[in-house]
């Protein structure tokens, strides 16, 4: 490390982005100068978030933070003149309450926020950071906040109500130009339409990148997990080495009867079974590297699917081995501490011809 020079392990430092707790943990550990370096990052290490509230008739900006409040900026001009290498915008809110608390108001007016802090965003908004459109804001600012923020693929988890077609138009450009996007939430009274089913399917299945090594939908309102996105669900888990899938929906349209006639690979072992106290029942199908994909059916409540990947130490098997048998191993991967396994009717007629 004496050999490298001491520039480029400053822009090592910045490129990590980490927390402040984490820069003083290795502050300790490191000797010097990269002690020094790493404290420097852990006293001026600045993560916030920026609210553009929901206020009739009135544009303002409000920053907070969970950090040092010592370092909130007591006024636009001061966090401009901030070093942007140290700051990280972890979070955008549009349209949420008035900021109260530690909360400090850093402007009023559109153009000082059209002139002024979108382009610092610009600047400092770290990757991945989150954008979310309260469900309560007037639509004249959100489709304002969507203009300002159509083209910018730096998202990592967006929460979009629907405001017509703007919003349409939106995701659309988020989900195909957006490869960072892993958490996404739609919400309110969007149509169920073919248009909107397609988004839906498109993030699902889209390639994305691998920064966060998972996709979560959440459709909690009027969009309901179907069998396409099922399938889709489905599709992306068993493809993916390295990549979980999750999608939170409210009661779909799926009865277990079409869950049970996703096609199954021939590598992927299913199962059913009910929780310990009989009240939900779920479909499990399982790879061979012992990552599995999840359905808890509830008959009148919520909906999730959950793929895993492959964890340490979790039970295999192979076509040649064949599938593992719950009668002989008390706990596999595919079952859960709380789950009871229920035979299904081609074991059953397993154990009649044994027993004959």
């Amino acid at each position: 490390m004496d050999k490298v020079p001491f520039r480029f392990w400053e822009s090592v430092f910045f490129a990590l982005r980490w927390d402040r707790w984490r820069w003083d943990e290795v502050a300790k550990k490191l000797p010097q100068p990269w002690k020094t370096l790493a404290g420097r990052h852990a006293s001026r290490r600045f993560d916030f978030c920026i609210n553009f509230p929901n206020e009739p008739g009135e544009w303002s900006c409000w920053i907070k933070t969970y950090d040092d409040q010592s370092l909130l900026p007591k006024s636009l001009k001061e966090l401009l003149t901030m070093d942007p290498r140290y700051l990280q915008c972890i979070a955008i809110t549009v349209g949420e309450d008035r900021c109260i608390g530690w909360a400090l108001e850093l402007c009023q007016g559109k153009e000082n926020i059209t002139d002024k802090v979108i382009p610092f965003l610009r600047r400092a908004a770290f990757i991945k950071a989150g954008l979310k459109f309260h469900e309560s804001c007037p639509r004249e600012k959100a489709l304002f906040y969507m203009a300002i923020f159509r083209n910018m693929p730096i998202f990592g988890g967006l929460c979009l109500p629907y405001y017509g077609e703007e919003s349409e138009d939106f995701l659309a450009t988020q989900v195909t130009s957006n490869n960072v996007l892993w958490n996404l939430a739609v919400q309110q009274d969007w149509p169920v339409t073919e248009a909107s089913e397609d988004l839906v399917v498109q993030y699902l299945t889209r390639k994305k990148g691998n920064l966060e090594p998972q996709r979560v939908l959440h459709l909690p309102e009027s969009i309901k997990t179907n069998f396409r996105i099922l399938k889709a669900a489905f599709d992306t888990w068993y493809q993916s080495e390295n990549e979980e899938v999750h999608v939170y929906s409210v009661e779909g349209h799926l009865a277990k009867e079409e869950i049970l006639s996703l096609p199954v690979p021939e590598d992927v072992c299913r199962v059913e079974g009910v929780n310990h106290e009989g009240l939900v029942s779920f479909i499990r199908w399982s790879k061979p590297n012992g990552a599995c994909f999840r359905c808890d059916y509830y008959p009148h409540g919520p909906f999730p699917l959950v793929g895993t990947r492959k964890m340490k130490g979790e039970y295999q098997w192979s076509v040649e081995r064949g599938p593992p048998n719950p009668r002989t191993l008390s706990q596999v991967d595919w079952l859960r501490s709380d789950d009871e396994y229920t035979l299904s009717e081609s074991e059953h007629s397993d154990d009649g011809s044994e027993d004959s």
